[in-house]
C-alpha cells in the first residue's frame, strides 16, 4: 500500500499561522513566555516562506523606527536612572512580533480579506466553545476552560449572581475575550445583510456571556455607529431623539435609583458608576474603597498622571517601577495590573508620555477608513484597548494594528467581492 505524499498549501497555511496567535491560550504560561504559542506560530509561519522563497522581505522604515526608539529610549532611561530591564524585554518583543508579521502581511498583501475572513472563522469556533463551556457549567457546574483563566485550576471561576459563569473561551479572562471577538461582532452588525445570520446570533450571544463591561460598552458604540451614522436619514431622524431621551433616563436613573438593587447587570453599573466617580476623585484613598476593577483602572491612573516626565514617558516597559515609585500601600489588591496598566492609554501615557499618546492618535487618525468595514470594525478594537487591555503584544495585539494599517486604502465593495463572501 503506498501513500501519496502530504501536499501543503502554502498561502493558508501561512495565512491560518498568521491568525492563529489571537486565541492561543496564554494564562498557564504567563509565568515563563505568555506569547510563546502565538510567537512560535509566527516563526513556523516566516520559516516556511524563508525555505520557500529563500528570502524574506525587509522594512526599512520599520528598521528606522526600530532604531530611533532604541536610542531615544536610551537616553530617556540613563537620564531618569530607571533599570532598562524591562525595557530591553518589551523592546525585544515588540521588534521580532513587528517583524514576523511585517513578512506574514507582505505575502498577503493581495488576500487581505481573506486573512480577516479566518479570523472571523476563528471567532466562531471560539465563540461556540464559549457558549458550550457556559451551559456546562449551569448543569454541572465544572468550567470546561478552567485552565486556560488567568486564576488557573482550582480557583473560583467568575460568576455573576453566583449561577451564569462568565466565559472566557480559551483565552484568559472574559473581558479579554470580548475585546477579541469585538472586530467580528462589529463586522457582522455593520455587514448584516451580507453575514450569515445564525453566525452573528452565535457572536452576539458569546459577547453576552462574557458579562464584560467593556464588552457592552464597545457593544453598544458599534450599534449607534450603525444606527446613527450609517443608517438612512429618516431613520438617523428617528433615531437621535430617541437616544437623546434614553440617555436622559438611564443618567437620572443612575442618579436616584436604589445603590441595593439585585440584577445580573447590578456590578457593571457599579463598575461604570465608580470609575466616573474615581475620575473625578481621582486620590488613592478614594480609589482604594471601590471596586477591583476601577481600583485596577483608576490608580494605574494616578500612578500615570504622577510619574515623572509627563512629556516623554519613562520609557517602554517601565510602568511598573513607576507604580512603584508613585504609590505605596498595604491594600490587598496593591500592584494590580501594574504590568500592564490595565489600559493602553494609560500605559502609554506613563511610558511614552503625551509626546507617545500624540502619536497613537495620529496613527489610528491617519488610517482610519471609513469606506472600509474591515477597518471599521478594528478601530472598535482599538476604543477597547484603550479602555481595557494594556499588553502590547498578547493575543494578536499586534496583528490587529497590522491588519487596521493594511486596510486603511480598501473599500467595502473590495472587501465583500473578493473571493467569497465575508462571515457566510
Amino acid at each position: 500500500m503506498t501513500f501519496k505524499p502530504l501536499t501543503l498549501d502554502l498561502r493558508q497555511t501561512i495565512q491560518w499561522l498568521t491568525v492563529a496567535g489571537v486565541f492561543l491560550p496564554t494564562a498557564f504560561l504567563s509565568r515563563i513566555f505568555p506569547t510563546v504559542l502565538e510567537f512560535g506560530a509566527l516563526l513556523v509561519g516566516v520559516a516556511l516562506l524563508a525555505r520557500t522563497y529563500g528570502k524574506l522581505p525587509v522594512s526599512r522604515n520599520l528598521l528606522r523606527a526600530f532604531f530611533f526608539l532604541l536610542f531615544y529610549e536610551s537616553v530617556l532611561i540613563a537620564w531618569i536612572h530607571y533599570p532598562a530591564d524591562r525595557f530591553v524585554n518589551q523592546y525585544i518583543m515588540l521588534f521580532l512580533f513587528c517583524s514576523f508579521y511585517y513578512v506574514l502581511f507582505q505575502y498577503s498583501r493581495n488576500d487581505i480579506p481573506a486573512l480577516f475572513q479566518k479570523y472571523l472563522k476563528l471567532s466562531l469556533v471560539v465563540s461556540g466553545l464559549a457558549v458550550l463551556q457556559f451551559f456546562v457549567y449551569l448543569l454541572f457546574s465544572f468550567n470546561l476552560f478552567q485552565i486556560f483563566t488567568a486564576k488557573g485550576l482550582g480557583a473560583a471561576s467568575p460568576t455573576v449572581g453566583g449561577i451564569f459563569l462568565r466565559v472566557n473561551g480559551t483565552v484568559m479572562e472574559p473581558g479579554l475575550l470580548a475585546t477579541l471577538l469585538t472586530p467580528a461582532v462589529a463586522y457582522h452588525i455593520l455587514a448584516f445583510k451580507n453575514c450569515n445570520r445564525r453566525h452573528t446570533l452565535l457572536l452576539l450571544f458569546a459577547m453576552f456571556l462574557t458579562f464584560s463591561t467593556i464588552g457592552y460598552v464597545v457593544s453598544g458604540l458599534i450599534l449607534a455607529d450603525k444606527l446613527l451614522f450609517r443608517s438612512s436619514r429618516r431613520v438617523r431622524s428617528i433615531l437621535w431623539p430617541a437616544v437623546f431621551l434614553l440617555t436622559v433616563l438611564v443618567v437620572g436613573r443612575t442618579d436616584t435609583g436604589n445603590s441595593d438593587e439585585k440584577s445580573v447587570f447590578s456590578e457593571i453599573t457599579t463598575k461604570i458608576g465608580d470609575s466616573f466617580d474615581g475620575i473625578r476623585q481621582l486620590q488613592p484613598e478614594y480609589i482604594e474603597m471601590l471596586n477591583l476593577s476601577s481600583y485596577a483602572t483608576l490608580m494605574n491612573l494616578y500612578v500615570a498622571h504622577h510619574a515623572p516626565n509627563r512629556l516623554t514617558g519613562t520609557g517602554l516597559g517601565n510602568h511598573p517601577y513607576n507604580y512603584e515609585k508613585v504609590y505605596v500601600s498595604d491594600h490587598p489588591a496593591y500592584g494590580l495590573n501594574k504590568y500592564d496598566g490595565y489600559s493602553l492609554l494609560i500605559r502609554l501615557y506613563s511610558e511614552t508620555g503625551l509626546i507617545g499618546l500624540s502619536l497613537f492618535f495620529l496613527f489610528v487618525g491617519r488610517n482610519y477608513n471609513r469606506n472600509s468595514l474591515i477597518n471599521s470594525s478594528i478601530v472598535f478594537l482599538i476604543v477597547s484597548f484603550m479602555l481595557r487591555g494594556g499588553h502590547y503584544t498578547l493575543n494578536g495585539t499586534v496583528f490587529f494594528f497590522f491588519m487596521y494599517y493594511w486596510t486603511r486604502k480598501t473599500n467595502r465593495a473590495y472587501e465583500l467581492s473578493h473571493d467569497r463572501h465575508i462571515g457566510r
